[in-house]
C-alpha cells in the first residue's frame, strides 16, 4: 500500500503542540484526578471529593467496587466506604478509568478510533500497574497513569488533524507510525505525549515513560518507568488486553529487561490479572 501523506503546516502544528492553547485532550475531571494521582502521597479526600463531584464517574466506581474483581461480602454503597475496603490506590485508578473514557471519543471515523484507542490504554494502564507490582519501580503508583495516558498525543493529533490523522494511523502499521509521523509533521506521538505531561506538571519519570513508549532496546533496568511503560504497551497490544493480538503484528521487542529476565509463569499470572480487571472495567458503563 502506498504511503499516505497529509497536507500540514508543519510550522503552525509544531507551535499549537508547543503552546497547547486551542487542543485540551482530557475533560475537567479527569485533569483534576490527575494531578491528585500524580503526587507520591495521593489524599484520599481529595479524590473522595472528586469522585463524589461527578455522579457518574461515581456510579461506575461503586459497581466496579461491588463486583466479582473485589469479591468483598457486603454492599459497598459510599466512595468513602469503597476508600477504606479497596484502598486509595485501587479507587482513585478506577476512577481514572472512567474520567479518561469521555476523552476518547470523536465523531464519524474518529470515534470507533479512539474507542479502540481507549481500550488499548486502559489495558496498557492495568498491564502497567501490574507490572509495577512485581518490579522495583520507585514511584509504583505512576505505573497506571503513565500506562492509561500513554498515547494522549494520538488524540491531541486527532484534535488538530481530524479525520486525516485518523485515516493515516489506521492504515500505517503499528512499528511503523513513529517513523511515519516524524516524517509527515516533524514529532510523533509520543514527543506530543510528553508535550502534554510537561504542560500538567507531570513528574519526570511519567513524562519519559509516556516519551518513549515504544522503546524498544531499553538499557534500563526493570525498576525503570520506561521499561515498564513500553513491556505493558507491548504485552496488551501482543496478548490481546484491550485489543485483537492479531491487529498486532510488531516484532517481539528486544533489550526490555522486564521480558528477558521475569520469570515466564508469573508474568502470565500478571497478564492474566490485567485481562480480568480489563474486561470488568470496560464492561462497566
Amino acid at each position: 500500500m502506498p504511503r499516505l501523506t497529509i497536507n500540514v503546516d508543519r510550522e503552525k502544528l509544531a507551535a499549537d503542540i508547543r503552546e497547547l492553547k486551542s487542543v485540551e485532550p482530557l475533560p475537567t475531571s479527569a485533569l483534576r484526578l490527575v494531578n491528585v494521582c500524580k503526587e507520591s502521597d495521593v489524599h484520599s479526600n481529595e479524590v473522595i471529593t472528586i469522585i463524589q463531584s461527578e455522579p457518574a464517574i461515581a456510579a461506575r466506581v461503586l459497581a466496579v467496587a461491588n463486583s466479582p474483581l473485589y469479591g468483598y461480602s457486603r454492599r459497598i454503597s459510599t466512595i468513602s466506604h469503597a476508600v477504606v475496603i479497596l484502598g486509595i490506590r485501587n479507587i482513585s485508578q478506577l476512577a481514572l478509568s472512567f474520567a479518561a473514557r469521555a476523552a476518547f471519543c470523536g465523531s464519524g471515523q474518529s470515534n470507533e478510533f479512539c474507542t479502540k484507542l481507549y481500550r488499548h490504554s486502559l489495558g496498557c494502564g492495568l498491564m502497567a500497574g501490574h507490572l509495577a507490582e512485581v518490579c522495583d519501580v520507585d514511584e509504583p503508583n505512576h505505573a497506571y497513569l503513565s500506562g492509561l495516558l500513554h498515547d494522549i498525543g494520538k488524540l491531541v493529533f486527532v484534535q488538530l488533524l481530524k479525520d486525516d490523522y485518523v485515516t493515516l494511523a489506521i492504515n500505517t502499521p503499528h512499528e511503523q507510525l513513529v517513523q511515519v509521523e516524524d516524517e509527515l509533521f516533524g514529532l510523533n506521538h509520543q514527543n506530543v505525549g510528553e508535550r502534554c505531561a510537561e504542560k500538567w506538571g507531570f513528574p519526570l519519570d511519567i513524562r519519559k515513560a509516556i516519551g518513549n513508549h515504544h522503546l524498544s532496546d531499553s538499557k534500563s533496568d526493570c525498576g525503570s518507568l520506561m521499561s515498564v511503560v513500553a513491556a505493558a504497551n507491548f504485552l496488551s497490544k501482543s496478548r490481546g488486553i484491550g485489543c485483537l493480538p492479531e491487529q498486532y503484528t510488531a516484532k517481539p521487542l528486544q533489550g526490555n529487561t522486564i521480558l528477558s529476565e521475569m520469570n515466564p509463569d508469573e508474568l502470565e499470572l500478571l497478564i492474566s490479572a490485567a485481562r480480568v480487571e480489563y474486561e470488568i472495567l470496560a464492561s462497566t458503563r
